[in-house]
Parts: structure tokens; C-alpha cells; sequence
């Protein structure tokens, strides 16, 4: 039973900062993809610089959030056994 609280703690811990790197990976892509397209239509305007600062700016805040929360199931999980130590005293 332990184990799988254990368990659901990790995965809880681990689903923001995965989530992260999933919409970094895509921010890669996408920005390859958009580079490349703006130097063979418009190379003269570069728009690309626009589309990579907003999305960078939701990016920053997915990662900021990311590493802020990641941290809550771990200390949630450490005061529940402190909780359970005083409990079976």
C-alpha cells in the first residue's frame, strides 16, 4: 500500500517538469520549422523573432511553474510520515 502511495507521489512529482520538457520539445520544432520558413519568404522581415518571443514568454512561465510545484507531493509526502511516526507512538 506504502509503495503505491509512494508511487503516485513520484508521478506527480514528475508530470509538470514532463510536461515542460514535452512543450520544449515542441517550441524547438516549431521554431526550426517557422526559422526556416521566414528565411525562404521573408528573409528581409524577420517575423519569426515575434512568434518565438511569445511563445518563449509561455514558455518561461510553464517552466517557472514547472520547478515552483514540482516540490509540493514530496513535502506533502514527508509530513504524512512524520504524521504516522507521531500517530504510532
Amino acid at each position: 500500500m506504502e509503495n503505491t502511495v509512494m508511487h503516485d507521489d513520484a508521478k506527480n512529482t514528475l508530470a509538470p517538469t514532463l510536461g515542460f520538457y514535452v512543450h520544449l520539445a515542441a517550441y524547438a520544432k516549431v521554431s526550426i520549422s517557422l526559422l526556416l520558413l521566414n528565411m525562404f519568404v521573408a528573409p528581409a522581415k524577420p517575423w519569426i523573432i515575434w512568434a518565438l518571443f511569445g511563445w518563449g514568454i509561455g514558455l518561461l512561465f510553464h517552466g517557472l511553474r514547472a520547478r515552483l510545484t514540482a516540490p509540493w507531493p514530496q513535502w506533502k509526502s514527508r509530513m504524512t510520515e512524520e504524521q504516522l511516526k507521531k500517530l504510532a507512538r
